[in-house]
C-alpha cells in the first residue's frame, strides 16, 4: 500500500526531485526496502539528469551501505579463531572494488551529467576517509583538473590537499617543502584564472599560514605573504582588507600610512581604510593631521556617495567626545544640506546636547528641525527625550508631532497614527483625533488613503469605545504615579550656562 502511495505521489510530482529524494529515504529508513530506495533515486536521475541533489543523494545512500558491508566484512575477519600458538589468525582479504562498485557508477553518472565541481569536491571528501575508496581520492583530483580546470574550487582543493599535511606534526621537517607545494599550486591558479575569487583563496591561504605560530619558519611564512601581496598587487586584486593587513606587516608607521595610502586610491570609497588612517594619526596625538585625513577622506564622498561617509563623521565625533566645541563643530558642519549625512547627524546631535548639559535641547531642536535636510529620526528622537520628564510637557510633545506631520506626512500613514496615539491621552481626544484624520486626508498622497482607512477601522474602536480609553503604556504611568515608566533627564548645574545657546 505504502508502495503504490509512492508510486501514485511520483507520478503526479515527476517535475520535482525532491519528490524522489524523500520517496528513497522513506523507503529507506521507514519501509526497510533499500532495492525500492534505490529504485526510486534512479528513477528521478533518469527524469532530472542532471540534478545535483539526486546526485549527492545517490552517492550518500550507496557509500552509507558500503561503509556498513565493510565494517560487518571487517568484523568477521577479526572473529577470534586461535591457532594453537593463541595467536589471531591474519584478517581475511575484502575486495574494496566490489565495494565501492556502485558508488563508483554513482559518481561516473555524475561526472558526465551534473557538471558540478562543488558536488565533486564533496565525494572528495567523503571518499578519502574511508579506507576501502582511498583509491578513488585521487581519481576524483584528477578528473577535476581534466573536467573543471577553469572553476576556483577545484585549484583551491588541490592547494588544500598539500597544506592538510601540516596538520601532521611528524612531517614538521617537511613544512618548508610542504608551504612551496602548495603555493606553486596557488600560483599556477592565478595564471589560470587570473579573478579576485582566486586571488582571494590564494591570499588568505598565505594569511592563514604567517598567523600560525605552530608552523614555526617566521621569516619564510612573513616572506611568503609579502611576495603573494606583491603579486596580486601588480595584478590589482588586493582589497582594502588585504592593504590593511600588508600594511600591518610594517613596523615603521611612516611605511604603514603609506602602503595604506596607495589602498585608498584603489578603493576610495573605503570606510575602512579611512578610518584606520585617521585612528593612526589620532592615536598619535596628530590631532592636524587626523583632521586633514578626515577633509581629505570627505572628498571622495561627494553627490551620491555623501551618505556613505557617515561611518567617519561618527568615528570624528567619538574621537573628539572630550571637546565639546570641536564635536558641535562637526555636528554644525555635519548638519548642513550638503554634508549627505544630516538626516542621520541630526537625531545625534539633540541626543549629545541633552547628555552633555543635562536638559532638553529645545532651541536647537527647533533651529535644526526646521532646515533641511528633514530628518524624521530627529522629530522621534525629541519626542523620546521629551518623554523622560516624569511629567511631560504636551505642548512641546505637539509641537514636535505637528513639524512630524508637517513634513513627513504625506507619505507616512505611520506619523498620522502615531500622532492620534499621543492625542488619545488629551482631554479632548475624539476632537482631536478626528481633526487629525481630517488633516490626514487632506495631506496624505491618493495612494495612501486606502492604507490609511484601513488603519483607522483598526483603531477606531479602541479609540472611541470609551472616554478613558488611553494608550496602555500611559495608564500604566499613571496608576504607578509616574514611577519606573519615566526617567528624568538628570540636570547637571555646572553646564547651565554652557547650554542656553542649544537649550530653552
Amino acid at each position: 500500500m505504502f508502495f503504490q502511495l509512492f508510486e501514485n505521489l511520483l507520478k503526479l510530482h515527476a517535475d520535482k526531485p525532491f519528490v524522489f529524494i524523500l520517496a528513497s529515504r522513506c523507503a529507506k529508513d521507514d519501509l526497510r526496502s533499500l532495492s525500492k530506495s534505490r529504485d526510486y533515486l534512479f528513477q528521478g536521475i533518469r527524469a532530472h539528469p542532471g540534478n545535483v541533489d539526486l546526485y549527492r543523494e545517490a552517492f550518500l545512500l550507496e557509500f552509507s551501505l558500503a561503509k556498513a558491508k565493510y565494517e560487518e566484512l571487517l568484523a568477521e575477519s577479526a572473529k577470534v579463531k586461535k591457532e594453537e600458538e593463541g595467536e589471531p589468525k591474519e584478517p581475511v582479504n575484502i575486495d574494496t572494488n566490489k565495494l565501492r562498485e556502485n558508488i563508483t557508477l554513482v559518481y561516473e553518472a555524475a561526472l558526465a551529467k551534473a557538471d558540478s565541481a562543488e558536488l565533486m569536491i564533496e565525494f572528495y571528501h567523503h571518499v578519502r576517509r574511508a579506507p576501502f575508496t582511498e583509491d578513488m581520492a585521487s581519481t576524483i583530483l584528477t578528473d577535476l583538473q581534466r573536467v573543471f580546470p577553469h572553476k576556483e574550487l577545484t585549484w583551491h582543493t588541490l592547494a588544500q590537499t598539500k597544506f592538510e599535511l601540516l596538520a601532521d606534526p611528524s612531517n614538521q621537517e617537511k613544512f618548508k617543502k610542504i608551504i612551496e607545494e602548495g603555493i606553486e599550486v596557488y600560483k599556477k591558479a592565478v595564471e589560470v584564472l587570473n579573478t579576485p575569487e582566486m586571488w582571494g583563496m590564494y591570499l588568505n591561504c598565505v594569511i592563514d599560514i604567517h598567523n600560525d605560530d605552530s608552523l614555526e619558519l617566521p621569516y619564510f611564512r612573513k616572506n611568503c605573504l609579502i611576495m603573494a601581496f606583491m603579486a596580486a598587487w601588480s595584478e590589482k586584486q588586493l582589497t582594502d582588507q588585504h592593504f590593511y593587513i600588508w600594511s600591518e606587516l610594517k613596523e615603521d608607521l611612516d611605511k604603514q600610512m603609506k602602503l595604506l595610502k596607495f589602498g585608498t586610491k584603489a578603493f576610495p570609497t573605503s570606510i575602512f581604510l579611512w578610518s584606520t588612517m585617521i585612528m593612526k594619526r589620532s592615536h598619535q596625538r596628530n590631532e592636524k593631521a587626523a583632521w586633514d585625513m578626515f577633509k581629505e577622506a570627505l572628498a571622495h564622498f561627494r553627490g551620491e556617495r555623501a551618505s556613505l561617509s557617515l561611518p567617519l563623521w561618527k568615528l570624528m565625533i567619538n574621537l573628539h567626545v572630550s571637546s565639546p566645541k570641536k564635536v558641535e563643530t562637526l555636528f554644525e558642519e555635519g548638519i548642513k544640506p550638503n554634508s549627505g549625512v544630516g538626516t542621520e547627524l541630526k537625531p545625534l546631535y539633540v541626543e549629545w546636547a541633552a547628555l552633555k548639559y543635562g536638559v532638553v535641547p529645545r532651541k536647537l531642536y527647533h533651529r535644526i528641525a526646521r532646515t533641511r535636510p528633514f530628518s524624521q529620526a530627529l522629530h522621534e528622537k525629541m519626542i523620546q527625550l521629551e518623554n523622560y520628564h516624569v511629567k511631560p510637557d504636551r505642548q512641546e510633545l505637539t509641537k514636535c508631532y505637528d513639524l512630524l506631520v508637517q513634513q513627513f506626512g504625506s507619505t507616512n500613514v505611520q506619523v498620522w497614527l502615531d500622532y492620534m496615539q499621543f492625542e488619545n491621552g488629551s482631554p479632548n481626544y475624539q476632537a482631536n483625533i478626528l481633526k487629525l484624520k481630517e488633516r490626514a486626508l487632506e495631506t496624505l498622497k491618493p495612494e495612501l488613503i486606502n492604507q490609511f482607512n484601513s488603519e483607522m477601522l483598526f483603531f477606531t474602536i479602541s479609540w472611541f469605545g470609551s472616554p478613558k480609553t488611553m494608550n496602555p503604556m500611559r495608564r500604566n504611568f499613571r496608576k504607578s504615579g509616574g514611577r519606573g515608566h519615566k526617567r528624568k533627564v538628570p540636570i547637571n548645574r555646572t553646564n547651565c550656562v554652557n547650554s542656553k545657546r542649544l537649550c530653552s
